[in-house]
């Protein structure tokens, strides 16, 4: 008789418990942007993080990302890490240690994109304002005298102008023997391209 109410005891604890933590769990509201702290995925405060747990979590930040933008959430799956991604050691729980980490590397990544969408932005940029060959050899002879040269900046310039175009770095282009680097009068094709590439590189390194 006293086991069975021993048995019973327990049963009635182990019920109280998993309805305390579900009803925590119910209640948590999860940040919707940066990473979520351990003890939010820590659901029954064991010190651990069980991949039920973490699954757990992260549907729900979906369907709080999903609610409150109306339901355009379903892209950002694809970008969550998985629990396999932060068990290091694949015991099937995660520490605290092995979150951080998972955290911090994912956070590196994202500022490396990050980085490199910028760089790559300033490139294009540049690449798409910069003139070419063709637009300063005027009379399509094959070389750039100087008064080509400076006849096809002139208009450049007045044509940026009327777009209203701001030319910061006016006084900081290149003259003609900055680019005729053989100073024989003419700037060839070559001579043109290595500027421009030597341009782009300084440009790239600020």
């Amino acid at each position: 008789m006293k086991a069975i109410k021993t048995a019973i005891t327990l049963a009635t604890t182990t019920t109280l418990l998993l309805f305390s933590t579900d009803s925590i769990y119910a209640d948590q509201i999860l940040p919707d942007r940066g990473p979520i702290p351990f003890e939010l995925y820590d659901i029954d405060n064991d010190g651990s993080i069980s991949k039920t747990e973490f699954e757990k979590i992260r549907a729900k930040r979906l369907a709080q990302k999903s609610s409150k933008s109306r339901g355009r959430g379903q892209g950002t799956k694809n970008k969550m890490p998985e629990f396999n991604d932060f068990d290091v050691d694949k015991n099937g729980s995660l520490s605290p240690t092995e979150l951080e980490s998972g955290q911090q590397k994912m956070r590196n990544t994202k500022s490396n994109k990050k980085q490199w969408k910028k760089n790559s932005g300033k490139a294009q940029g540049n690449r798409s304002n910069r003139p070419s060959f063709e637009d300063f050899d005027i009379n399509k002879n094959g070389s750039i005298d100087e008064a080509e040269f400076n006849k096809a900046r002139a208009l450049r310039m007045s044509e940026r102008a009327k777009q209203n175009y701001q030319m910061k770095n006016a006084g900081k282009m290149a003259s003609f023997k900055d680019i005729d680097s053989n100073n024989d009068g003419l700037i060839t094709p070559e001579e043109f391209s290595k500027h421009q590439a030597m341009k782009s590189k300084s440009i790239n390194n600020n």
